[in-house]
């Protein structure tokens, strides 16, 4: 009868540090899992600063290769979303779709047209001032 009990003891021991055992596996796989998740949001992060940083180098270069060609704003658009494309990593062109890298675009071009505009309204007001001065 006690090697009975003792029997069981000890497979109840064997049972609880295999239990033991499974549960730190498990924690150990949950959280490498979410590590693994984390990583791969901070690079799809990178990716897009990446993308939104490079941008306006994109827009300059499509413009300076459509230069003589009017009425090219498609092309300029479809061929900065091309080179910009080439910048996600292939496991994320899911996540990079054409219409989110258009938007990006989209933005970068907006900003650079206010800033120009603004610039040109600065830069024509004082000619116009520096004119008006000389007919004076």
């Amino acid at each position: 009868m006690e090697e009975l009990n003792l029997e069981m003891l000890i497979a109840v021991l064997i049972m609880a540090v295999i239990a033991a055992s499974l549960r730190f596996v498990v924690g150990y796989y949950r959280a490498r899992k979410e590590l693994e998740e984390a990583e791969a949001i901070l690079t799809e992060t990178q990716v897009m600063a990446k993308i939104e940083a490079s941008a306006p180098e994109q827009i300059a270069h499509a413009e300076a290769a459509y230069i003589e060609i009017q009425k090219a704003g498609a092309e300029k658009m479809e061929m900065c979303i091309d080179n910009l494309l080439d910048l996600v990593p292939g496991r994320m062109t899911e996540y990079f779709s054409r219409d989110l890298i258009r938007s990006i675009v989209q933005r970068a071009f907006d900003a650079v047209r206010a800033y120009a505009d603004i610039s040109i309204d600065k830069y024509s007001a004082a000619l116009a001032a520096k004119v008006a001065d000389r007919i004076k």
